[in-house]
């Protein structure tokens, strides 16, 4: 049994090995495309070739070329980052501001409960132990101070 499971491994382990080589690309008079691991002499074939086994000579680079590009980039990179702070500081202009709105809308609606609840207790005082009379007036004061608390609450 172990020695089946080593055969196994060897084996295994062999054609993985193998797998591993350089692949060529050839193609023939009729355009059709062929790839096989070695190069064939009666055929115009191209092994690829890893970046480190390049040549560097083979491909002169322009570096002035490539500053200029890279200065232009880094010129776009530095409106479109200007623009997106700009954009980001209006936003939250617009956020503090809109935040002011709402912070003096719930202290209108605040003090509109406050004065709310003390024309309630004013009338409740006003009220107690009074004759018929009495209680026209008050309720028409409260009325008329409700009405009024209406008008500027809303």
């Amino acid at each position: 049994m172990k020695l089946s499971i080593n055969l196994l491994l060897m084996v295994l382990l062999s054609s993985v090995m193998a797998a591993h080589g350089e692949v060529y690309k050839r193609t023939d008079v009729n355009g059709r495309i062929y790839f096989s691991d070695s190069p064939l002499a009666s055929y115009q074939s191209s092994g690829y070739q890893s970046p480190s086994r390049r040549n560097s000579s083979s491909a002169k680079v322009d570096h002035k070329a490539l500053e200029k590009v890279a200065k232009g980039l880094k010129k776009e990179r530095l409106q479109r980052e200007k623009a997106r702070k700009k954009a980001l500081a209006n936003g939250l202009k617009k956020r503090k501001k809109q935040q002011k709105l709402l912070a003096a809308a719930e202290k209108r609606k605040q003090s509109c409960r406050l004065a709310r609840k003390n024309e309630d207790l004013a009338f409740r005082k006003r009220s107690q132990g009074k004759n018929l009379n009495q209680l026209r007036s008050a309720l028409a004061n409260y009325e008329k101070k409700r009405d009024l608390r209406k008008a500027r609450c809303q």
